[in-house]
Order: structure tokens, then sequence, then C-alpha cells
């Protein structure tokens, strides 16, 4: 009721009652309609947003899976021996990386299974674009990397209900690079191969210390601009650890050495039962003397070292398919040499 002042008394202001009482009944059958509607979404909401939770576990989970699949394909590709200590000859093997998907899916648990799908592809990886190339099996010393797709049917608990899709299709990709060594942290030897003396198994190499153009290869002591006998010597028989080198680094190379220095490695060959197999890193043709860029580094096995007369010379044979756990994967070039732990690039 609504009072109005009359001279000096208040009375109250017809047909008001009835207007408001209308309109307060209006409003509240307006108001459950929105309440249902709110409550419904709200619901609707939480629904979804406890599936697009499980999707993103289960995501997780898959992608876990990928990367062991990516990994275990390509170390089991090459399969160095464990305990790894020096270099190992090794087969790669495509058959013999694809069994690894028969014990990874039923180890790795993916919300209440497994993957219901795990592939792997054999190819070769692009460090500059960052691009996978599938390639097959036919050359399988030429891969580079393992590609693993895994993919699981995701059911929606609640999300169907407003997506109208009781499921969808979850993947996850992972490469694992395998490729030829890029750098090594300690055990690359003081001897420089030319790079047309490798890849090709069993060539022979021949250092010659006397200038000669037939040469293979030279002596180098990494970044040491001034080297003595007592430096290489210590490079021969590991007195002196080997220091970092990678592709792309500039070595210092030598012609000529002292007959100490060439005693010391005859004596260390003699000591192995007369062969050795040592890293070297491989440098382009042409001259031995100056700063040469790394390209890549190769497995040679040194089986000679003539310390006498005027032809004093080292030699060895070219390896390929070998394998070394000093090594770190990202050589451009495959020189013979892998590197035997593989690591993620996607």
């Amino acid at each position: 009721m609504v009072l109005t002042p009359e001279k000096g008394r208040l009375r109250p202001i017809r047909g008001v009652n009835r207007r408001w009482g209308r309109l307060v009944s209006d409003q509240s059958g307006a108001v459950l309609p929105l309440m249902g509607a709110f409550l419904a979404a709200s619901l609707g909401a939480l629904a979804l947003s406890i599936d697009l939770g499980r999707a993103y576990t289960v995501k997780g989970e898959l992608q876990r899976t990928a990367d062991a699949a990516a990994l275990a394909g390509a170390l089991r590709l090459l399969t160095p021996p464990q305990g790894l200590s020096g270099l190992q000859a090794i087969t790669p093997d495509c058959s013999r990386a694809q069994n690894v998907i028969t014990t990874i899916t039923p180890r790795n648990r993916i919300d209440t299974g497994t993957a219901d799908a795990l592939t792997l592809h054999f190819g070769t990886w692009d460090m500059g674009y960052g691009t996978f190339t599938p390639t097959g099996c036919a050359n399988p010393g030429a891969i580079t990397a393992v590609e693993a797709w895994a993919h699981k049917n995701f059911l929606w608990h609640f999300g169907g209900i407003l997506t109208g899709n009781p499921a969808m299709t979850l993947t996850a990709r992972a490469v694992a690079y395998i490729g030829p060594v890029g750098a090594m942290p300690t055990g690359t030897f003081p001897l420089a191969i030319d790079q047309s003396a490798v890849p090709a198994a069993g060539r022979q190499v021949v250092i010659r210390l006397n200038p000669s153009p037939g040469d293979n290869g030279c002596w180098h002591t990494f970044d040491d601009q001034s080297p003595g006998s007592r430096d290489l010597r210590g490079l021969v028989n590991g007195s002196i650890p080997a220091p970092p080198l990678k592709v792309g680094d500039c070595i210092r190379v030598k012609e000529g050495v002292s007959t100490c220095v060439l005693k010391e490695l005859g004596n260390q060959l003699a000591a192995r039962g007369g062969t050795w197999e040592v890293v070297c890193p491989v440098i382009p043709d042409g001259s031995h003397t100056g700063w040469k860029k790394v390209l890549g580094f190769a497995p040679i096995r040194l089986t000679l070292v003539d310390s006498h007369g005027g032809g004093k010379r080292v030699e060895g044979i070219t390896l390929i398919h070998y394998a070394t756990p000093l090594g770190e994967p990202g050589g451009p070039v495959n020189y013979g040499l892998w590197a035997a732990s593989p690591r993620l690039v996607r």
C-alpha cells in the first residue's frame, strides 16, 4: 500500500497493490526457468571439464608411450651390447626394432588399458629443417631416425552428451634420432682422415709422416697451435685426455713427427695385439698443414706402425657400422660411426 499526504493525513493510492502483486508474480515465474537453464549449463560445463581433464591425462600417457617406443626402436635398430665401453661393430636391423612394440605396449598403461595402436616408421631426420622423411628398410645402414605413432580411442563419460559424439581418437608422435656421431666429448685419436678415404669398409688408410700426395691423412693436435712431441705422445697413450671435438670445429693438422711419437704408437699397438680401433676426425682432402674443419668422425682399425727409415708411416683400414658410447648424434654425414644413445628430436 502506498500512502499520500492529504490534509495532514495519509491515504492509500488505489490500484498500486494489485499492480505490484502482478509484477512480483510475473518475475518469480521467469526466474525458475533461468535457474534451471543455469544449473543445466553449470553441470554440463563441470562434466565437460572432467572429461577434458581425463583427455589431457590420457594424451600425456599416450605421448610417453610414443616416446618410449621411438627411443627403444632406435636403440634396438643398432643394439649395442650392454656395458659398451669402446668401439663395437653393429648390424642395423629393422625387424629387431619393430619387435619393441610387443614389449612397449603392455608396459605403458593408458587410462584403463593400453594403446589401441602403436606403429614404427624408419627414415631420415633433417637437422636443419626438423623434418622426418620415411625411407623404409631397404637400406638399414642409411636410417638415422625412428618415428613412433600411438593411438587411443577415448570414450567420453559426460562430454559426449554435449558433443553428440561418444568417442574421439587421441594420437601422439615421437621421433628418436640415432644418426652418425656429431660430437665427441673425449676419446678422439690424434690422427685425421681425408674424407675420400671413408666410409667404404675395408679401405686401406696410409698416413705417411713425410709429405706425400698419396697420403690419406695426417696428425692433428686439436686446437693446440704449437704442439710438441710430448703433447702427441700424451694424446697417443692417453696420459693427456683428448679435448671435446664436434663437427664444424677447426683442428691444427701437420705432417712429420718425431720418431719417439711413432715408437709410442707402435708400443700401444703391440700391447693391443697388433690392432687398435680408434675414432678419427674426418677432414676435407687437400693440404695437411694449417687448420682444417671437422666434417665428421670415422672408426679406423690401426694395423701397422713403421718408425724406421725414410718411409715412416701408419696404416689401417676403414670400418663402417660401428657404435661408440662416447659419441653424441648430430653428424650430417655417416662416416661409419654411430652414436650408441638415441635422443628425442620430436
